[in-house]
């Protein structure tokens, strides 16, 4: 029951109300209390009654569990929160962060009750970090003196900057009487031996909407962490008034030109610096990444980069490191060099007939390519060819028309490819690539067999790498049936490599493809394993991992054909399974689930129309009469109820009849027409991203590339393609034609 109190102050009346709620576990009464005071303009039956309704509240709040805090400030709860923060294991990074945004608010709100915030008050501070001034964090150092007294006579700028511990350019600035940063000026003035060397001034401009934004998330996360322990009765950051946030700039990416003078401007600087943009540039790391590489993440049998650290300086604790970023670990592969020549010098032939001024006259030519490519001996191509004729390996380059358009237009195509068997017109096909663990288990063997063969069943190309495990499984449910297979090796076609699938991959190459990359005599080297993937995954219209573990090589392939804009499917495992882990993780992180061979293959009916049909037909006669008679029946989709009759013609227009419900609930076959062709009443943008749009699905990337719009306007009308049911989104950032 509440008990009041009547207070007589200096600034007039109030009201204690007191509330007592049982006793603690030392026999202590448990008291809770609050102080009103009413309105000087309110008569004394009014007070009374307010009185009485706010003691009831505060009351029945109690009785729910709400505990309010009179005392604890902003500052002290938010401390509170911090220490929450670390021991959930938040990034140094973001703790630093945190740390730093929190004293700036404890400076306008920290002495505050939590109960004395209120959406007034934010949004008094939200106005301001508004004003002029209040970006008082950045600071800089302008020259107050001329520093060209500061160098010797015959010593250039960059030696003496380089002696000052400092670069050239950032001396230069000194020169031209430009500002640099606090911690520059410091560090010359030590070399100098000299103060006074700077004047200090402030930044004068206001924060910017999105730092404003970040102070605001500070803010809720204390007061919605008081709410959620029935601190406060609600969390006044919900219903402040936040500045806009500025539009975005678009994102400027380095072309060709520019990246080659980037490169070339690079050569005059120190090697440290030289080698850390060399490695942004060419892995598109984040700073804390690039300096936490090591040697030993650098595999170069593989040419990969391991990224799974990052390392960062902070001012209060020191160098930091940890996870990325994203917690999750990647390799980024190396450039192939035989795809880098031909995209730079356009054919072989050329390159051949270069000489050694020629080819050290191309720009960014490596040195280590220069001796192999003056080598103009054709022994090594005879010795080769040779080979080819004494196993009936054939050639194809990527000059010739044959080569598939697939392959061409990934990242780095192969120069040439070898293969044994009948070539498939790949561009034509519905293939799949079928890949997983070596050391994969019954449950992942059965279900490689049976979607393998559903989609040999329904007329897709089942294709794989010939390892041990789910490969083989694969290409052998799929061989039970007439329909060809590939097989993608990492050596040369001579070499059978498992050797226990030299039968298989003869039998393939007499009704399939065998192909590679590396001429005959290539032994199956570890480094050549995740370099063939990409023309696994470059050559097929979607990947199906059947299992896979964290470090499977198979998850190697389903990131090279995310980076292709290839599907990626995968089959869920038990949990908590090892050799299960990759494919979870992948169904985490959007990859599509299909219940079967012709469920996944339903994709891509649209692509190839009269092609694809539902294989189960022939599963079902092969069980019941034999893999003979199974293998004349063609694929073909279930029987289904005849079609009833046609209705009459209808009437002529004069008598205007009223439609028919049935006649709605059937319409009319729609007669073909080209989808490439905008629909009406789209905007420019809108018309200019359908065309761009294909049944398949499209990285936003290549779309950007394609319009040529800015990411904002891409956007804004692939939201209004997608309102009027024109496009869909995908998992990955892809998006393709509704329908598609």
């Amino acid at each position: 029951m509440a008990s009041i109190r009547k207070i007589e102050g200096k600034r007039g009346t109030a009201y204690k109300i007191t509330v007592t709620l049982g006793r603690d576990a030392h026999d202590r009464q448990i008291r809770h209390y609050m102080t009103w005071k009413p309105d000087p303009q309110m008569s004394a039956r009014e007070v009374k009654r307010e009185l009485q309704r706010v003691a009831t509240e505060f009351e029945q709040d109690l009785m729910s569990g709400f505990q309010p805090d009179n005392k604890q400030t902003f500052e002290e709860y938010a401390a509170y929160c911090y220490m929450l923060r670390e021991q959930r294991g938040d990034r140094p990074q973001t703790l630093e962060r945190v740390r730093r945004q929190t004293a700036r608010i404890n400076e306008h709100i920290g002495r505050l009750k939590l109960q004395e915030i209120t959406p007034k008050r934010l949004n008094e501070l939200y106005r301001a970090f508004s004003e002029p001034g209040a970006c008082r964090w950045h600071v800089y150092a302008v020259p107050a003196v001329d520093f060209r007294q500061f160098i010797p006579p015959g010593e250039t700028v960059d030696g003496f900057a380089k002696r000052c511990g400092v670069y050239g350019n950032l001396y230069r600035r000194l020169l031209n009487n430009k500002p640099i940063t606090r911690q520059n000026a410091d560090i010359i003035e030590k070399s100098l031996g000299r103060t006074g060397l700077f004047t200090l001034e402030g930044d004068n401009r206001p924060l910017s909407s999105g730092t404003i934004r970040d102070y605001h998330g500070i803010i809720y996360t204390v007061l919605e962490q008081a709410y959620k322990e029935m601190i406060i009765k609600y969390n006044p950051a919900k219903r402040v008034t936040l500045p806009k946030r500025k539009r975005v700039r678009e994102s400027k990416t380095l072309q060709p030109d520019q990246l080659k003078a980037v490169l070339a401007a690079l050569e005059g600087e120190p090697l440290p610096f030289r080698a850390l943009l060399t490695v942004f540039i060419s892995t598109g790391c984040r700073r804390g990444e690039a300096l936490a590489l090591t040697w030993d993440k650098v595999d170069f049998d593989r040419r990969e980069i391991l990224i799974d650290r990052s390392t960062i300086y902070l001012p209060e604790t020191g160098i930091q490191s940890g996870p990325t970023k994203t917690e999750n670990s990647r390799s980024v592969a190396l450039p192939v060099e035989t795809a880098e020549l031909l995209r730079r010098f356009g054919t072989a032939e050329r390159i051949y007939a270069m000489d050694r001024a020629a080819l050290q006259a191309e720009e960014g030519l490596r040195q280590s390519w220069l001796e192999p490519l003056l080598d103009k001996s054709l022994d090594g191509a005879e010795r080769i060819l040779a080979q080819c004729d004494r196993f009936d390996i054939r050639l194809l380059t990527y000059a010739e028309p044959a080569y598939p358009e697939r392959l061409r237009n990934i990242a780095d195509p192969p120069a040439l490819l070898y293969y044994q068997g009948r070539l498939p017109d790949f561009d034509h096909e519905a293939a799949i690539a079928v890949v997983g663990s070596r050391r994969c288990s019954a449950y992942g063997l059965l279900h490689a067999k049976q979607f393998s063969r559903l989609i040999a069943a329904s007329g897709g190309l089942v294709m794989s790498g010939g390892a041990r495990g789910i490969d083989t499984m694969a290409l052998q449910s799929a061989m039970d049936l007439p329909e060809p297979v590939v097989c993608v090796l990492a050596c040369g076609l001579d070499i059978a490599y498992p050797p226990e699938n030299g039968q298989l991959f003869a039998q393939i190459a007499s009704r399939g493809c065998l192909l590679s990359e590396y001429p005959p005599g290539t032994s199956p080297m570890r480094g050549n394993f995740p370099v063939r993937n990409r023309i696994l995954s470059g050559l097929s219209v979607g990947v199906l991992v059947v299992e896979a573990s964290a470090q499977s090589g198979a998850l190697i392939t389903a990131r090279l054909a995310l980076e292709q804009g290839r599907d990626v499917f995968a089959i869920p495992g038990n949990l908590g399974v090892a050799s299960c882990e990759g494919t979870n993780r992948l169904l985490r992180e959007g990859a599509l689930m299909p219940e079967n061979g012709w469920e996944l293959l339903q994709e891509y009916t649209h692509l190839f129309p009269g092609k694809l049909a539902d294989g189960r037909r022939r599963e079902v006669m092969e069980q019941r009469f034999g893999s003979h008679y199974a293998a004349a029946v063609p694929a073909q989709p279930l029987p289904e109820r005849p079609a009833k009759p046609a209705r009459p013609a209808a009437p002529s227009p004069e008598k205007s009849p009223a439609l028919d419900k049935k006649d709605i609930d059937n319409p009319p076959a729609r007669p073909y027409s080209d989808r490439k062709k905008a629909p009406p009443a789209l905007s420019g943008d809108e018309a200019a991203v359908y065309a761009a749009l294909t049944p398949e699905p499209i990285l936003a990337d290549l779309l950007t590339e394609h319009t040529g719009l800015p990411p904002q306007r891409l956007l804004a009308a692939m939201t209004m393609l997608q309102i009027k049911g024109l496009a869909k989104k995908l998992p990955g950032n892809r998006y393709q034609r509704a329908g598609g």
